[in-house]
């Protein structure tokens, strides 16, 4: 039997350290880059302080590298 991403429970929770808010966004795209592909629009998220804000970009599915020009 193949496990595949649908069978595994995962949720994530993102420390309070405002300066580590681009590292909490670097997880988050590794988490749902093609490589690793464990998030799912289900899956529950929390975080408090900086890793409040990388929580909410994943609810909202915001880009973690989005950048304004």
């Amino acid at each position: 039997m193949q496990l595949t991403r649908s069978m595994i429970n995962l949720g994530l929770s993102f420390s309070p350290a405002g300066l580590l808010t681009p590292f909490h966004l670097g997880v988050r795209w590794a988490f749902e880059s093609d490589v690793l592909d464990l998030v799912l629009p289900s899956t529950p998220v929390a975080g408090a302080s900086g890793g409040a804000l990388t929580a909410v970009t994943c609810a909202l599915d915001i880009d973690p590298l989005f950048t304004v020009n």
